[in-house]
Parts: C-alpha cells; sequence; structure tokens
C-alpha cells in the first residue's frame, strides 16, 4: 500500500501563496472503483489523472495557476479547484471532453492524484483508499510516465509533431495551449 513514508511533490504558486497543489503517484494494482466512486461522492476531493499525457510538470504548475485564477475571479467551470485543474490540463473548453482524456479510468495502472492545500491526514487517506503502490514524484518521474504520442492525441498536436520538432518543443505548445484556453 501507499503508507508511510511521504513521496509527493507540492507545487507553490508565488501568485497565490496560501494554495499548494499536492501530487501523488501510484502504480500496479490500483483500486480504481473505490477512488472513483469516494471522488463522485465527494467523500474525497482530488483529481485522478492519467499520467500519460502529462510530459512534464509546468502542464500542471499552468492548469493549477489557470484554476486559481478562476477561482479568484468568481469565474471557475467546474465550482470545484481539483475537477478545474482537470479541465484547466485539457486546454479544452469542454468538461467532459477533459475527464475522457485526463481523467482516471477503471483498469487505469498507473494514476496522479492531484489537490489543492491537501493536508497529511488527506494523502494518507487517499493514499491508502487508491492502493497500489506509491512512486515518489519528482519533475523527472512525471516525465518518464508521460508518452507524447498519447499526448499529440488528447491535445490534437500532428503526430509528426514530436519527429519534427521534439518532446521539448510539444512541451511547450501544450503549456501555451494549457495557458490560453
Amino acid at each position: 500500500m501507499g503508507g508511510g513514508v511521504d513521496m509527493t511533490y507540492t507545487v507553490e504558486f508565488e501568485a497565490f501563496p496560501d494554495d499548494r497543489l499536492v501530487l501523488g503517484m501510484y502504480e500496479g494494482d490500483l483500486n480504481m472503483e473505490a477512488l472513483l466512486n469516494e471522488v463522485k461522492a465527494g467523500g474525497l476531493c482530488v483529481a485522478i489523472i492519467r499520467p500519460r499525457n502529462v510530459l512534464d510538470l509546468i502542464q500542471l504548475e499552468v492548469a493549477g495557476l489557470q484554476a486559481l485564477i478562476a477561482r479568484s475571479r468568481g469565474k471557475l467551470a467546474t465550482h470545484v479547484l481539483e475537477s478545474e485543474l482537470l479541465y484547466c490540463l485539457s486546454g479544452g473548453t469542454n468538461i467532459s471532453n477533459a475527464y475522457r482524456q485526463f481523467g482516471g479510468k477503471l483498469g487505469d495502472t498507473r494514476v496522479l492524484l492531484a489537490a489543492f492545500n491537501c493536508d497529511a491526514a488527506s494523502r494518507a487517506r487517499w493514499s491508502a483508499l487508491v492502493g497500489g503502490s506509491a512512486v515518489t514524484v519528482t519533475p523527472k518521474s512525471l516525465a518518464e510516465w508521460g508518452d507524447a504520442a498519447a499526448a499529440t492525441v488528447a491535445y490534437g498536436v500532428p503526430k509528426m509533431f514530436v519527429h519534427d520538432h521534439g518532446r521539448e518543443k510539444l512541451v511547450k505548445t501544450i503549456t501555451s495551449q494549457i495557458a490560453a484556453p
């Protein structure tokens, strides 16, 4: 199980010093059904993200900032920061598509969990619920779980883009799409 050592990563936002985005990564035999049900029931406030579309930490940083800006303006499209994060991460304007492309699904064997301002007790709760094995979250581990081919599909970037311009340019293109929906 995920217990014991805190293997999460915390993103801080200079423009919103009271807010933090905490990230946790899990793999293996995940209890996705229980996790999805708990989130849907409102018992756990966490974004369940398929990490294959996340090529770089900057995507989560920009999406998190976009969500916080929307909250500060009273313009959350989804009414909860965690679902707003998923919505912003998609770079689109359709929440259903954001969940379809970026949200965790039954049968997933890798998942990235993200929650704003969550404490150690909340992290322990999500870790116990998700099962599997916790993976230390670092910018490198996030990048290793990312799949450029999957990300090009999710973000609507031509498949030859990576071949022609490289992964770094793809990350910049995706991040621009997130920053300017």
